[in-house]
C-alpha cells in the first residue's frame, strides 16, 4: 500500500471535528463549552511546596559562613574516617554481596 503525500491528515482531522460537533449538538452542549480542570488540596499543597523550594537559595550562606569562620580560626576538624565511611557507603562497598 502506498501512502501519497497530501492533506489526508487534514481531512481526517476535519471528520473528527465534525463528529465531535454532532455529538455535542445531540447532547445539547453549546459550542462554547470548554474543558475544565480542578486541583485537589494535595495537588495545591504540592504546588506550593515546589514553588517554595524553587525560591529557596541553593547555598545556605549561614552554613558557609560558619564553616569559613571555623576554618579561619583553626577550630574546624575533619574526621577522615567519617568521610571514608560516607564514601564507601555511598558507592555501596559496605554491603555484602
Amino acid at each position: 500500500m502506498r501512502i501519497e503525500p497530501g492533506n489526508n491528515a487534514q481531512r481526517i482531522w476535519q471528520v473528527y471535528k465534525n463528529q465531535k460537533m454532532l455529538l455535542a449538538k445531540e447532547k445539547g452542549v453549546p459550542d462554547t463549552a470548554k474543558d475544565d480542570m480542578a486541583l485537589s488540596d494535595e495537588a495545591r499543597l504540592f504546588k506550593d511546596i515546589a514553588v517554595a523550594a524553587k525560591a529557596a537559595p541553593d547555598i545556605r550562606q549561614d552554613k558557609v559562613e560558619s564553616i569559613k569562620n571555623a576554618i579561619n580560626s583553626g577550630l574546624y576538624n575533619i574526621d577522615a574516617g567519617k568521610i571514608a565511611e560516607g564514601i564507601i557507603s555511598e558507592i555501596g562497598f559496605d554491603q555484602k554481596a
